[in-house]
């Protein structure tokens, strides 16, 4: 099966007693090229604040990302995900790109226990050479539900 959404609206904020209205939407797409493969990906733009102390700023982001799903066994799903997201704030002259990629494994122990690897790599590149970041990350995670 396939399936897309998308969304669209307006934001609203207030800087300096300065109102803007910026347009914000997001559009997804899952297709599930059979019982163990899912494909989805997705393009959004929004508006989020600022959690830099050096801005009190909005920032406008657009991103874009992929995520692939596949069922190996009845109890072995493996995932990866790509994403590139594009940064600007605006009150300040700042720009980001940030690039992230990550892989994961599941394993189902018992019915309601997941044991959970993962490993994730995230770069960002800025026009403030402060900014600039990057990181490896591995994962080791137990879920329970119930």
């Amino acid at each position: 099966y396939s399936r897309v959404h998308a969304q669209w609206g307006k934001a609203r904020h207030t800087e300096n007693q300065s109102v803007q209205q910026t347009p914000t939407w997001n559009i997804s797409a899952d297709w599930m090229h059979s019982d163990k493969t899912t494909l989805s990906a997705f393009l959004r733009r929004e508006i989020v604040s600022s959690n830099s102390l050096a801005s009190t700023s909005s920032i406008v982001k657009r991103v874009q990302g992929m995520n692939v799903t596949w069922q190996l066994t009845a109890k072995t799903s493996l995932n990866a995900s790509l994403m590139a997201q594009e940064q600007d704030f605006a009150d300040i002259s700042r720009s980001d790109r940030i690039e992230s990629a990550r892989l994961g494994m599941n394993y189902l122990l018992t019915r309601g226990i997941v044991l959970g690897l993962g490993y994730e790599t995230e770069r960002r590149n800025s026009n403030v050479n402060t900014a600039d970041y990057q990181f490896r990350k591995l994962t080791a995670n137990l879920r329970s539900t119930f």
